[in-house]
């Protein structure tokens, strides 16, 4: 099954290939490695949008052959050697370091101990 979905996904590729070469599109091969990484941490809460279509912004933008620096606000996560590294691994440790801290509880659970917040400073 996975070396069908491998030939189907080649052979996809050679045809959207072919298609762009006859309409004189140009095709550029991007690596989507930290798309969604990058996208997550640096532009879908700044842009209001979810994490895929930012991951399609990051994709774009590794066309024109921009850099996703790490921004200041997720600089203090890498120490010190590690600033010198290259920006992918740098993506990589900043998601490793915020995966380990505790999700905040979901509106429901908070909600739920409000109003038993509520019940105990109810008069009697």
């Amino acid at each position: 099954n996975k070396k069908s979905n491998m030939v189907l996904h080649a052979k996809f590729f050679e045809l959207l290939k072919s298609c762009a070469v006859k309409n004189g599109v140009l095709v550029k091969e991007i690596n989507p490695a930290f798309t969604s990484i990058i996208a997550k941490h640096k532009y879908s809460k700044q842009l209001g949008r979810t994490v895929h279509s930012c991951a399609a912004l990051v994709i774009a933008r590794r066309g024109k052959r921009y850099k996703d620096r790490v921004p200041s606000h997720l600089a203090y996560l890498l120490q010190g050697g590690d600033q010198n590294k290259n920006s992918w691994i740098k993506w990589s440790l900043i998601h490793k370091k915020l995966k380990k801290v505790p999700k905040s509880h979901s509106v429901k659970e908070q909600d739920k101990e409000f109003d038993k917040f509520l019940e105990f400073i109810k008069p009697i």
